[in-house]
């Protein structure tokens, strides 16, 4: 026979539930500690913390001699898993939460015992009666019974809910084990999703979300209060829980000194580019602390329309470092303008933006550093040695002589001499001196000289950084800006995620968005 221990601490629901901060109806939970999960059990549990992949859950319910479950198995399998249409469901909101990485089921199988269970609830009947009597009791009977008929429940199901009948000692409303496959309800509170959420959660390793001296006082998201609404409110985790979920692990950024930039909430995070902020995370080790430091942007739109606290705000919550379980509590809600001191590093919250879609908010953590001056190299241009410049020929025009002309010969008169004639002598012919007309040359006219174009000395180019050439890209921001993608230090070419190259994609949101389907961590 398998018995569950009682504990005797089961502090969970107190007074007046309309007795609250914001006059809604809340309630708080308790959560069972690691220490009291691993007492629990058939010995064949599986390990519960896994937060992504299929999830099959069998809801119990439970019918004894004095009382009965209030709701149908039906109702109770539409509540958890929308099988009739209902709308806000366990199902619907872990699947939207997580962008379809955590997929819950309502389990439809024969059991090992050859039983039938179907859309994921099955009824128990027990003997003995449930008015007045502690809810350990019911319980531990309920489980018995369950695994006389069913066989193993934490071998054949990943998780095990008890609907309990109404009537049980006390004001409790639910409580699960941490790390664990078991929840426990009281009656209509099974069909109530924000307890849903609350309690599953406790199973994935959740703990409360804390505002205060409130331990359950954050109603940003589902960690802290709950209420007794069948399909609200519609909101998912706080920073603190998402990044323990890891769900948006490709949106989350560490900052040890400062950063300035945009953070988007979780409803986005489906259209925004990958490496998007949405989460920043001051760590303890920023100065010497033991808490994790978080800011945040919760948007309050879509899949987190229902957040009931500091909406369309920026968050600040811190938590003990670490991913493993442990509380978180709300330190500050600031809208633009707003500043907080408190945390290792100065938080300022420059503007809000939700007139758009995306919405976002800018934000500085820290202080950014004063980059020192760049100082270019200097440059020594290449020497330019121009073209031999050839002149033009030189033609000179023709000189053509004046015409010489001689002076005019006159004879010397003759006189003959008596008797004897004397010899005729002619004079001397002396010419005129033949003066030659002066010789002017045509003026020399030099071509136009045009140097040759001037080619300096060949430079080796410089490669571009572009889509075809990524390996050419610089970290980060423009190897992302060209359409490159930088992984494991090295600026690749980016695959294009989609339908026909399934293994291009990623981190199941993107996956399931670009028509692929992610199982068992893979994109196929």
């Amino acid at each position: 026979e398998l018995v569950l221990p009682d504990w005797d601490h089961l502090v969970i629901g107190h007074g007046n539930p309309n007795a609250n901060k914001n006059g809604r109806e809340l309630w708080k939970h308790v959560a069972r500690s690691d220490d009291e999960t691993r007492m629990v059990g058939d010995g064949s549990r599986r390990s519960l913390a896994t937060v992504i992949g299929d999830k099959e859950m069998l809801a119990i319910r439970v019918i004894a001699p004095d009382a009965s479950m209030s709701s149908s198995e039906s109702d109770i399998s539409d509540s958890w898993f929308g099988t009739s249409g209902d709308l806000v469901n366990l199902k619907s909101q872990y699947e939207a939460c997580s962008y379809g990485q955590l997929r819950c089921e309502g389990a439809s199988k024969t059991t090992s015992t050859g039983a039938t269970v179907s859309n994921g609830v099955h009824t128990i009947e027990i003997s003995s009666t449930v008015s007045g009597v502690a809810d350990g009791t019911v319980r531990t009977a309920v489980v018995n019974e369950a695994t006389t008929a069913l066989g193993s429940l934490s071998g054949q199901f990943d998780h095990v809910i008890l609907c309990l009948p109404p009537g049980t000692a006390g004001s409790w409303i639910a409580y699960a084990y941490v790390n664990h496959w078991l929840s426990v309800y009281n009656d209509e509170w099974c069909n109530y999703v924000s307890g849903q959420m609350h309690e599953i959660g406790h199973n994935l390793n959740l703990a409360h979300s804390g505002e205060g001296t409130l331990a359950y006082g954050d109603q940003t998201g589902m960690m802290g209060y709950s209420y007794s609404s069948d399909d609200g409110p519609e909101m998912c985790f706080n920073a603190p829980k998402n990044w323990q979920l890891g769900w948006y692990n490709d949106g989350q950024k560490v900052v040890t000194s400062g950063w300035s930039g945009n953070l988007y909430g979780i409803a986005d995070y489906g259209t925004i580019d990958s490496g998007s902020v949405v989460i920043a995370q001051i760590p303890a080790s920023v100065n010497g602390g033991t808490d994790d430091w978080y800011v945040s942007f919760n948007r309050k739109a879509g899949i987190n329309a229902g957040t009931v606290e500091g909406g369309n705000q920026v968050l600040v919550h811190k938590r003990a470092s670490g991913t493993g379980y442990a509380e978180s509590t709300l330190m500050a809600k600031l809208s633009a303008g707003g500043t907080y001191s408190g945390a290792p590093l100065p938080i300022e919250v420059s503007a809000i933006d939700i007139s758009q879609s995306p919405g976002f908010a800018t934000v500085l953590i820290g202080t950014l550093a004063t980059p020192a001056p760049v100082t270019p190299a200097p440059v020594t241009p290449a020497p330019v040695t121009p073209a031999p410049v050839t002149p033009a020929p030189v033609t000179s025009a023709p000189v053509t002589p004046a015409p010489v002309t001689s002076a005019p010969v006159t004879p010397a008169p003759v006189t003959s001499a008596p008797v004897t004639p004397a010899p005729v002598t002619s004079a001397p012919v002396t010419p005129a001196p033949v003066t030659p007309a002066p010789v002017t040359s045509a003026p020399i006219t030099s071509a136009p000289v045009t140097p040759a174009p001037v080619t300096p000395a060949p430079t080796t180019p410089v490669e571009i950084c572009s889509i075809d050439t990524c390996d050419a890209c610089s970290e980060g921001g423009e190897c992302k800006s060209v359409g490159c993608m930088w992984r494991g230090g090295i600026c690749k070419n980016k695959e294009i995620c989609g339908p026909n190259n399934c293994s291009a994609c990623w981190n199941g949101g993107m996956c399931k968005k670009n028509g692929c389907s992610w199982s068992k961590g893979q994109c196929s």
